[in-house]
């Protein structure tokens, strides 16, 4: 019984060296364990620092981009509106270009109207003076024939006064 109380004692003793061996390399394996866990950590917060600052990185190239953006569109609304305006100013011109040439054409047309009215005006004139000249020479030749006439008759006349003056006189000598 001794001896089974030594055994017992000596398995209890290795037992408890055995238990002593294995708390031991428990306390090692939850000391590597909590190592692990700290290096865990660590690398946890340094990814986590990375990744905020890389957020922040994208947060401002979204942030610059978008402002870029924005001013791109506000550049492209600037120059839309100024080539609006400029077609619209182009339109006016070329309506204002159309009036006027409108204008001049309705003026020349009147003054063309005006000219041709005139060259009538002239051409009747003309042919109304023709007609007075052909009326006035034809009044003429009957002047002239009347004249002719008259003086022919004068002429008659004349000589037969101067044979009645002869007679007259002979016939006084007598």
């Amino acid at each position: 019984a001794e001896q089974r109380a030594e055994q017992t004692a000596l398995g209890a003793e290795a037992a408890l060296h055995t238990e002593a061996e294995a708390k031991q390399e428990l306390e090692r394996q939850l000391e590597a364990a909590k190592e692990a866990t700290e290096e865990w950590k660590a690398r946890h917060e340094e990814v986590k620092a990375l990744s905020d600052q890389a957020y922040e990185i994208m947060k401002n190239e979204v942030r610059d981009r978008d402002a870029e953006l924005k001013t791109m569109a506000l550049e492209a609304k600037r120059l839309h509106q100024l080539r609006f305006e400029d077609q619209e100013r182009l339109k006016e011109h070329a309506m204002d270009m159309e009036t006027e040439a409108e204008a001049r054409a309705r003026m020349d047309a009147t003054q063309a109207e005006d000219a041709k009215a005139q060259t009538q005006a002239e051409r009747m004139r003309a042919n109304e003076a023709e007609r007075e000249a052909s009326r006035l020479s034809a009044e003429l030749e009957v002047e002239r024939a009347r004249f002719a006439a008259e003086s022919a008759r004068a002429k008659s006349a004349a000589s037969g006064l101067t044979k009645e003056n002869a007679d007259l006189t002979v016939s006084r000598n007598v």
